[in-house]
């Protein structure tokens, strides 16, 4: 499945592309379109004020384009089954029984930079995952953002190793992933107490303890 979305993501990747192009042509003809109704309408006016009608227009006209090229990408996505299985990470997670170092190596891809949960998972991860995650504290490794869609913050930029490991740590502690809406919400003074609390569970945990001491 992961296999899948990958290709599905080159597919989107193209499918923008070939978007940009549309949208150069149509801003061009549709440019010159508008340029010569202007003209009829504004012969009493200066070339200055002119060209600055004609630059505003031409704004305008990219912007609606650029919104009516993200709608179809939405409705092709709403139709993709898989890529819909990626804004809903929690069905991989559900349907495949993901492991944790499967899920670190596909955010770890550089192949889109987040990932999006419509809903919390619970019981994914266990104490057994706290010094895996602990080791990952301090990377500042490249990967893929998670984040709640519920979230009213965009989030288009990637993340790095050690802000998902935390939020992961988090989401063990409150039994629920995402434990809140993105990484980047957790402050530095959380971040400590989630830290300090995976040491002191790895200690008391069989399995934790004897990785710490590895």
């Amino acid at each position: 499945m992961l296999a899948t979305f990958n290709a599905q993501t080159d597919t989107l990747t193209e499918f923008v592309r070939a978007g940009g192009e549309t949208l150069a042509r149509i801003e061009s003809d549709g440019g010159d379109l508008l340029l010569l109704i202007i003209i009829q309408l504004t012969k009493i006016q200066s070339m200055v004020t002119f060209a600055n009608i004609i630059g505003r227009i031409k704004i305008l006209l990219k912007n609606i384009v650029v919104t009516g090229l993200l709608f179809v990408c939405v409705s092709c996505i709403a139709e993709d089954n898989t890529y819909l299985e990626h804004v809903n990470f929690e069905v991989v997670i559900q349907n495949e029984n993901l492991s944790l170092d499967s899920y670190l190596e596909f955010i770890a891809e550089d192949n889109y930079p987040t990932v999006g949960f419509g809903s919390s998972v619970s019981g994914w991860l266990s104490m057994c995952d706290i010094p895996q995650l602990l080791a990952l504290v301090e990377s500042e490794k490249s990967v893929k953002a998670a984040y709640s869609m519920v979230s009213a913050q965009l989030i288009m930029d990637r993340s790095t190793l050690a802000q998902e490991s935390v939020f992961l740590l988090l989401g063990l502690k409150v039994d629920r992933y995402p434990p809140v809406m993105t990484a980047s919400m957790i402050e530095e003074d959380e971040r400590d107490d989630v830290i300090a609390w995976a040491k002191s569970e790895a200690s008391r945990n069989t399995c934790g303890e004897a990785e710490i001491q590895k």
